[in-house]
């Protein structure tokens, strides 16, 4: 046998012996339990990592980790599916998770519907490749519930906490990743760290898959970018910024008759000048106030608020003023955009019997209301 052949078998045996593939990538995940941490670790590099961790339905002492198609890979005793893309890992001696997943545009899924987690788990995204990068998702089972914190310095940074109706709690701590998933919880509180929140509020879709109708919530905190939630078919979500550290919040709402699953919305702020605007589109909006909430495609309730503003930009609008429930003490601003067609952009008050109502026209289309015992009506674009 040629001297060359006789080296390329001598390569091939010891790769063999050394449970090494012969050609193309090597596993692309192994899971290793260090010193009581379950390590679950991407070995092919820039390769997108689809991972899903949840208890094992029949068994919850065991971990089920599945992959996307490629091999997940593990030597601890009493491990089933090494070598497969279902792996069984036994929770006995673990303290807590940790998942890498380095390159590429990774997602994992924290799925929720067999049990909460029994330890912390922590998520290091790795570099950011595309646009897209990498995703946490959780899923809930409709019972427990989640709080989200971003982290106060890091944009790609934050704090997931998962909570059973029992009152056991789950820790997830990441960095590294970008959008955040968070699907069928009782009730999800997203708690920014920082002062003088801007917050956004928009109809949209999941991260994951782009297709679940999603409220997706982006900003600022403290002057700082946090990673965008989406949050969909949770049954209450509640928008806190005035627990932790005060200031002048500002919130933007969109049109949320996306059908998102939700129950209902909640704007918690603190004692700040906090403000929140209704952003209305090219098309016919109609947006109806209370002293308590604002409709826009769907009820969002807030307390604390000192004004309200609605920008109808173009089409048809309409704002309707509701007293029924009570008396405005923040002022109202109304912008009715240009008008494309008749009958133009309307402000209708309703529900309400007033002793006193001052009306201020400065032009044709702008001027202000003053009510006895509110705050002052200002509108501009009517027709």
């Amino acid at each position: 046998m040629p001297p060359r052949t006789q080296l390329f078998f001598l390569l091939v045996v010891l790769a063999l012996s050394a449970g090494q593939p012969l050609w193309g990538d090597p596993p692309s995940t192994e899971v290793l339990l260090r010193e009581g941490v379950l390590e679950i670790v991407d070995l092919s590099g820039s390769k997108s990592d689809l991972l899903r961790l949840c208890l094992d339905a029949a068994d919850p002492s065991q971990l089920l980790i599945e992959g996307d198609g490629h091999v997940l890979t593990s030597k601890i005793p009493g491990a089933i599916g090494d070598g497969s893309a279902s792996l069984r890992v036994p929770l006995a001696g673990v303290a807590s998770i940790a998942l890498a997943t380095h390159g590429g545009d990774d997602c994992v899924t924290l799925d929720l519907q067999h049990g909460l987690f029994p330890v912390d788990l922590h998520y290091d995204g790795g570099v950011q490749d595309t646009a897209k990068g990498d995703i946490v998702r959780i899923q809930g089972d409709g019972q427990c519930s989640i709080s989200y914190a971003p982290d106060k310095l890091s944009s790609t940074s934050g704090r997931l906490v998962m909570r059973s109706p029992a009152g056991s709690e789950a820790c997830l701590n990441f960095t590294g990743l970008e959008p955040v998933d968070v699907i069928g919880f009782a009730i999800l509180t997203f708690n920014p760290l920082g002062a003088e929140d801007v917050i956004r509020m928009d109809p949209g879709f999941d991260s994951t898959t782009g297709t679940l109708s999603a409220i997706v919530i982006s900003g600022t905190s403290g002057g700082v970018a946090f990673e965008t939630l989406h949050s969909v078919n949770n049954t209450n979500l509640i928008i806190n910024t005035g627990t932790i550290t005060d200031g002048d919040d500002d919130f933007t709402l969109g049109d949320l008759s996306n059908g998102h699953g939700h129950t209902s919305v909640a704007i918690v702020s603190g004692t700040g000048n906090d403000m929140l605007h209704a952003e209305g589109t090219s098309g016919a909006d109609a947006v109806v106030l209370t002293n308590s909430s604002v409709t826009y495609g769907f009820r969002v309730d807030f307390d604390n608020l000192t004004s309200l503003d609605v920008s109808g930009n173009d089409g048809n609008d309409s704002v309707t003023i509701d007293f029924s429930v009570g008396n405005f003490t923040m002022p109202i601003s109304y912008d009715g955009g240009g008008q494309t067609s008749s009958p133009g952009d309307v402000l209708v008050l309703t529900g309400g019997t007033f002793a006193d109502v001052g009306y201020t026209f400065t032009n044709a289309n702008d001027g202000s209301i003053d009510i006895t015992g509110n705050a002052t009506i200002t509108y501009t674009g009517l027709e």
